[in-house]
């Protein structure tokens, strides 16, 4: 990719970054921390995949490639997070369909 849309991806979240920050914190979400984690590290590979072009591109391509799989998993928590309390109350509501929870 070019450095300039590089540049301007990196721009756009930084950009974005207070906004979704805001929204996060305001709601009432299961896992809002991660959901912010996540964020927080693909802004970071973002940065790096800009820094690599400049200085020290092998270390910053790692760093890209680490924090993207840091966002990633981050964000796979924060999702789980975020169905817990649905997934509770579905497996609550199919243990009464059933005349009440089973013994193991």
């Amino acid at each position: 990719m070019l450095i300039s849309t590089e540049i301007f991806v990196m721009m756009v979240f930084a950009i974005g970054y207070p906004l979704f920050w805001n929204l996060i914190i305001r709601s009432k979400i299961n896992g809002k921390n991660f959901f912010i984690a996540a964020y927080t590290a693909i802004l970071l590979s973002n940065i790096f995949t800009v820094a690599e072009e400049y200085y020290f591109a092998e270390i910053f391509n790692a760093l890209e490639h680490i924090s993207l799989t840091a966002g990633a998993i981050l964000l796979l928590v924060a999702v789980v997070k975020f169905t817990e309390k649905d997934i509770m109350k579905e497996r609550d509501s199919s243990d009464v369909k059933k005349g009440g929870r089973q013994p193991l």
